[in-house]
């Protein structure tokens, strides 16, 4: 918008010096004289005419108009050399020319034509080729058309250039604004190539991370993205054309361009069919700057996160030393005094009072297990851990002492998630483990964890009592269930719980991801 309004404003200010020549040469011209006087005239009105239609930006209109009156001139001009042609003529024939938004090509083909037709005419009779003065106009007239006509070309190429590489630094400038709202490599990465694909418009453009394997749907940036990772481009000290195969079996010039810090390489641009000895100064140059800001934003989105993972982690820690300083020992001195209380009631306790106590007792004993829970959740940094890790300690951490075997199979290594998602696979694992321990009467729980390029898949079966899903809908979600399924929710997954009295509960879970699993079955029970 702000390129297209800055030439606007050169096209009016040529407008406006074309005006101040053209008054100029009507006061300076003999208007007695109708010969001399009629183009004068003439260029008013084409003037008058090429105003309205910049005015009102009908550039088709315009370009004939001006075009016609760079052809009246020349000849105009022509037919002025016996006589004298005027400095201002020149200039404002330049002026013309110079408005003429075509390329150098269509501009040496007016002169072709134009200037050849002038010249043929002047030799077939115009004027007497024997004068040698004559001769002489002739030969400057034509030096002037020739060296005014490669001047505008030249001036149209490097303004159009000079546009282009403007358009540019300003798309360089909002990205760098961008890169103020992106705080993870993904984001970097999309917004990055929106940029650079305005540097190569008919090429594609991806950015990758070395450390960042990423699911997509775009099925060409999966090909180069494996394709890179398989082979030695990360080696590469410096932009280089690669050699490969593309998905049709066809040899592709890819341009592998580094991105890192001190000589760090932290991942890489692909240009697809773009070769290096083809890359222009400018472009490259582009590319180095782009390099130098990513890297370095890369670098303190790491140290945020560095920054952010030990207060973190800090603050875990304090609160679980709080909750076991405070909550853990106020329920074991509750726990205690109610063992006591029991113990002084036992000579005069009936039935009812017998069972209101252990029901006590039973609450205490869980609300201190999911303490302990609660503790050892914030002692564990999970962060630290990988996520199929980190649910096997959990699910024996919560298991341990009650007797019920846990065989826990994972198919998938993680090389890349979501905080967001491995919190909900996580929690809910927790969640099931904890209402299975209350409810089922289970011994035995079977967890499946799988990871794919494009889901999750959670199962979790015990062998306990079961329930009646009817009660569950009619209770409005009892037994954890609700939380379950709003984590789900929260990542856009989806959860089913098949249960039925005496077969024991099955609870299915699938969850979209966007990191990529390569790698073997693993399985562990105790």
């Amino acid at each position: 918008m702000g390129v297209n309004l800055l030439f606007k404003n050169v096209e009016w200010i040529i407008v406006l010096f074309r005006w101040v020549l053209l008054i100029m040469l009507y006061a300076t011209t003999d208007t007695t004289d109708i010969y001399l006087s009629i183009p004068v005239y003439v260029l008013l009105v084409l003037q008058t005419v090429l105003s309205i239609v910049t005015l009102y930006r009908i550039i088709l209109v315009r370009q004939v108009l001006v075009t016609a009156e760079f052809f009246f001139l020349l000849y105009w001009e022509v037919f002025q050399q016996m006589w004298g042609i005027s400095d201002l003529w020149f200039t404002y024939t330049s002026l013309v020319l110079l408005s003429l938004r075509l390329s150098l090509r269509y501009m040496l083909g007016i002169l072709f034509l134009g200037f050849g037709s002038a010249i043929l005419f002047v030799l077939c009779g115009g004027l007497p080729s024997t004068d040698i003065s004559h001769l002489r106009a002739e030969g400057l007239l034509g030096t002037h058309f020739v060296t005014t006509t490669i001047l505008c070309g030249f001036i149209h190429i490097v303004r159009k250039k000079c546009k282009a590489y403007f358009k540019h630094w300003l798309a360089f400038m909002s990205y760098i604004k961008l890169l103020r709202k992106n705080k993870e490599s993904t984001d970097l990465c999309r917004v990055g190539e929106r940029f650079l694909q305005r540097l190569f418009p008919k090429k594609r453009v991806f950015v990758f991370w070395f450390n960042q394997v990423r699911g997509q749907r775009d099925w060409q940036r999966e090909f180069y993205q494996l394709a890179l990772l398989e082979s030695n481009w990360q080696e590469l000290k410096q932009h280089k054309t690669i050699a490969v195969r593309n998905f049709t079996g066809q040899p592709e010039d890819v341009l592998y361009f580094p991105l890192g810090q001190k000589r760090k390489q932290q991942g890489a641009i692909l240009i697809i069919g773009q070769s290096a000895e083809f890359l222009s100064m400018v472009n490259l140059l582009f590319l180095h700057s782009f390099a130098i800001v990513t890297s370095s934003h890369l670098h303190h989105i790491k140290e945020t996160e560095e920054l952010v993972f030990r207060t973190d982690a800090e603050t875990r820690r304090q609160m679980a030393e709080d909750m076991h300083d405070s909550l853990a020992q106020q329920l074991f001195f509750l726990s205690a005094q109610l063992y006591y209380v029991k113990q002084m009631l036992s000579p005069v306790m009936n039935q009812e009072m017998s069972v209101t106590i252990d029901r006590m007792e039973e609450q205490m004993k869980e609300c201190h297990l999911k303490v302990r829970g609660y503790i050892q959740h914030l002692r564990f940094n999970r962060e630290a851990e990988p996520l199929l890790d980190a649910i096997r300690d959990m699910s024996e951490r919560i298991l341990k002492g009650t007797g019920v075997k846990l065989d826990y199979v994972t198919k998938g290594i993680v090389l890349e998630e979501s905080l967001a998602v491995e919190e909900a696979i996580y929690r809910v694992v927790e969640e099931a483990l904890y209402n299975m321990l209350k409810h089922s009467k289970a011994d035995q729980v079977e967890i499946y964890l799988e990871a794919t390029s494009v889901q999750w898949t959670l199962q979790i079966k015990d062998n306990g009592i079961g329930f009646s899903t009817d009660s569950v809908k009619a209770s409005n979600g009892s037994f954890g269930i609700s939380n379950m399924r709003e984590r789900m929710k929260r990542v856009g997954g989806t959860i089913t719980i098949r249960s039925a009295e005496l077969q024991g509960t099955e609870i299915t879970a699938f969850i979209p991801r966007g990191g990529i699993s390569i790698g073997e079955n693993k399985g562990a029970s105790c």
